[in-house]
């Protein structure tokens, strides 16, 4: 298991997960553990394989966005179904315990 550094998990917003999904957390915690291997390869050889190393994090990061999409549509879903039961949802938490207020979808 490669250890996941703190850009690698900042890299795909590691702990922020208001929703408390199991999946979304497995999702970014694979993620991190991907961008700490390419972190590690950017690095060696003088850099030689930077711009690879790179480009693959970036697409990491995009493609770990839009797992974490498809993971969390049926909540986006639900949420807009019905939005004041989401506000009032004691499981949505930020990663230092506070309850998650908002369940308002972006531009409303």
């Amino acid at each position: 298991m490669t250890e996941v550094s703190a850009t690698a998990a900042d890299a795909v917003r590691k702990d922020f997960n208001p929703s408390n999904s199991s999946d979304v957390a497995e999702i970014k915690k694979r993620t991190a553990e991907l961008v700490a291997i390419m972190e590690v390869i950017r690095d060696r050889d003088d850099g030689l394989a930077g711009r690879e190393a790179a480009v693959a994090i970036t697409n990491l990061q995009t493609a770990s966005m839009w797992c974490v999409l498809a993971a969390t549509k049926a909540i986006a879903t639900a949420t807009k179904a019905n939005p004041a039961e989401f506000q009032n949802s004691t499981k949505a938490k930020y990663k230092d315990g506070t309850p998650y207020e908002g369940g308002k979808p972006l531009g409303s």
